[in-house]
């Protein structure tokens, strides 16, 4: 092979890889933004209108398993048909919602659990991602200035 030849299937394999490189980007982003959602970053409406909009989606989809104010499942309403481990949790400040952030929150009402077991299906053919958000409004209202504040990865240092 001469050195033209050499040089000139060097440049196509640069110019395969450079183009292998740039597919495998975009890849690598499209998966990102499906793992974390559009953009990463949700935004919880914090307005007391948002947060009474939320309060009447969670009695009309939430309150028949969280309870009423998020207080939890009664294992007493349930018997012995459900594992303790899987009954719905308390969304106030009794249990652990708040160690998740928004984003969690809002994926587990949107796409449901994926904790094998869980009753909690996904609602995203009933609720947008915006009624979602006020649900999480709504759900952070009932805790406390301190649960706020340690909502979260923070928790783990409160």
């Amino acid at each position: 092979m001469t050195t033209k030849k050499k040089q000139k299937a060097s440049r196509k394999q640069k110019k395969l890889l450079g183009k292998f490189g740039l597919y495998l980007g975009i890849a690598a982003i499209g998966l990102g933004i499906w793992y974390l959602g559009d953009s990463g970053i949700v935004t919880i409406p914090t307005s007391p209108e948002a947060i009474s909009q939320g309060e009447v989606l969670y009695n009309q989809y939430c309150a028949a398993c969280h309870g009423q104010k998020g207080i939890g499942e009664d294992p007493l309403k349930v018997g012995s048909t459900v594992a303790r481990n899987m009954l719905a949790p308390a969304l106030n400040d009794d249990a652990h919602a708040w160690h998740h952030t928004d984003e969690t929150l809002m994926n587990v009402i949107l796409n449901g659990s994926s904790q094998p077991g869980s009753r909690m299906i996904a609602w995203k053919t009933a609720l947008s991602k915006e009624d979602a958000g006020m649900v999480v409004a709504y759900i952070k209202s009932l805790w406390s200035p301190r649960t706020l504040a340690c909502q979260g990865r923070k928790h783990m240092t409160c």
